[in-house]
């Protein structure tokens, strides 16, 4: 039996729950409760943690040990322009999506 392929919107609402069980682990102090509470393991937290903590976007495969082309402030604007987008529009592509991204920058130029 093949995998099905996840969505787009089933991604971006991991990614936001990943982010934002980091960001409870912060503010509590205890990163083991945040991620129970968000429905992951410890393990699983501190996966994305520490490559957010080095300031690395890990891929979904797991693979990413190049320089990141963003900061994580960078990163988390464009992650947060990519939610918007797909709120209002979802049934854009990716490639529309970046091509939106890229005429709003132009646009701010």
């Amino acid at each position: 039996m093949v995998k099905p392929k996840r969505s787009v919107d089933q991604l971006i609402e991991k990614t936001e729950r990943i982010y934002d069980a980091i960001g409870q682990g912060l503010m509590m102090g205890n990163y083991s409760k945040a991620a129970r509470q968000n429905g992951f393991t410890k393990d699983q937290l501190n996966y994305y943690l520490r490559d957010y903590r080095n300031g690395k976007i890990r891929q979904s495969h797991g693979r990413l040990r190049t320089k990141p082309k963003f900061t994580p402030e960078e990163y988390s604007i464009l992650v947060s322009k990519v939610i918007d987008i797909h709120k209002n529009q979802p049934n854009l592509s990716l490639r529309q999506i970046s091509i939106s991204i890229n005429s709003d920058l132009s646009r701010q130029s």
